[in-house]
């Protein structure tokens, strides 16, 4: 993984990456905590919350490198404001000479393909 080495645009990159390993929204992983980490009959650990916008109970397997990320923050990530958020990725993009318009929406619609490969690759090497 590539981590920018601009102070501030450090955490956006790790927030970024957690959102593609999880899905969750910006309003979501700005309120997870330790208590909605649950480990299920099988050792498997799980993000267990409602959702803020539908308030629809939501259980997202928390794969190693958001745990990581989230083991890093002491399971608080370093959300500021969506609107200050969103300028840090612009600047990532300017920097990186990515033309796309990077917003905190990105990368979270790229889960579901994702955790199914990761599903899958696991279940083979289990």
């Amino acid at each position: 993984l590539f981590f920018f080495p601009i102070n501030i645009c450090y955490s956006t990159d790790r927030n970024q990456i957690f959102y593609c390993f999880t899905g969750l929204s910006f309003i979501d992983a700005k309120s997870i905590g330790k208590e909605d980490i649950k480990i299920d009959d099988n050792g498997k650990e799980w993000i267990i919350i409602n959702r803020t916008k539908t308030r629809i109970l939501s259980q997202i397997p928390l794969l190693p490198i958001a745990k990581e990320i989230l083991k890093k923050y002491n399971y608080k990530l370093p959300i500021t404001s969506n609107q200050k958020y969103n300028a840090y990725l612009k600047e990532i993009s300017d920097i990186c000479n990515i033309k796309k318009n990077l917003h905190s929406h990105t990368l979270r619609h790229r889960i579901y393909p994702f955790q199914l490969k990761i599903s899958n690759l696991q279940e083979y090497f289990s």
